[in-house]
């Protein structure tokens, strides 16, 4: 009822030439409607939220995109591994896989950080902003198991079967390890109809590769910049960082 009542205003705004947004949707709204428009053009039925931490991204899909197709959410820290596993037996479309994706099978440490959502494989680095000086402090380190995406194209092909799903998006928030996990990919690039990754400006961890390096890396493999989105005007006056979106180049 609250989704058909909000498409009504929406209709009516639209017909008298006005917009109504939220005052806490604004930061988002331009790259929700962008992720809306490729789902709908490039049939998107199949979302990998690598990087999930505890769902959050799987919430913004639901609830402000209103995606309602599958999402296979990748996360190696076993405490958001735990309440994913609980809160997705409410959504039967939901799929949490228990490890982290890279660039190569092995194992590696996984740093956590005082809150989970700065969780990375890298150190966290303070001498370029100040912003996160305590959330992005190390208590604790864990050997986590690394795969690439193209080792679990077998899981993957069972979940086709399953699911019925064509066309993938590939959503990376990974505390700058985005690159590892795109490597990791490489066989099977052809699947994937666009990425969304998290590219640094202001670099807050160590050997974080820089928005020149990863937009290069990723145009070098066919994916052109579609859009950039400031993550929170609470940042200002600087950006730390921006969610690209990538999509497969158009050729002539």
């Amino acid at each position: 009822m609250r989704r058909l009542v909000k498409r009504i205003i929406d209709y009516i705004a639209d017909k008298i030439g006005f917009l109504f947004i939220a005052k806490w949707r604004m930061d988002s709204y331009l790259l929700v409607m962008r992720l809306k428009k490729i789902i709908s053009e490039y049939k998107i039925d199949c979302i990998f939220d690598v990087g999930a931490n505890v769902g959050q991204y799987r919430d913004f899909l639901r609830k402000i995109v209103e995606y309602d197709g599958l999402i296979i959410s990748f996360e190696p820290d076993p405490k958001n591994i735990s309440e994913m596993k609980e809160r997705k037996k409410e959504d039967k479309k939901w799929i949490v896989m228990d490890f982290a994706l890279g660039k190569e099978r092995t194992i590696l440490d996984f740093h956590i950080m005082e809150k989970s959502v700065f969780n990375s494989f890298l150190k966290p680095d303070h001498s370029k902003t100040s912003l996160y000086n305590e959330g992005n402090s190390v208590i604790n380190k864990i050997k986590v198991e690394v795969k690439r995406i193209d080792e679990i194209i077998e899981i993957i092909a069972d979940l086709k079967k399953q699911y019925h799903f064509e066309n993938m998006f590939l959503k990376l928030d990974t505390q700058g390890f985005d690159l590892d996990v795109f490597e990791g990919a490489t066989n099977c690039l052809d699947q994937i109809r666009g990425i969304q990754a998290e590219v640094s400006m202001i670099p807050i961890y160590k050997k974080m590769p820089t928005f020149e390096i990863s937009m290069n890396v990723f145009k070098s493999k066919g994916f052109e910049v579609s859009g950039l989105y400031s993550l929170s005007e609470k940042r200002f006056p600087h950006c730390v960082e921006f969610d690209c979106i990538y999509l497969p180049k158009v050729t002539s």
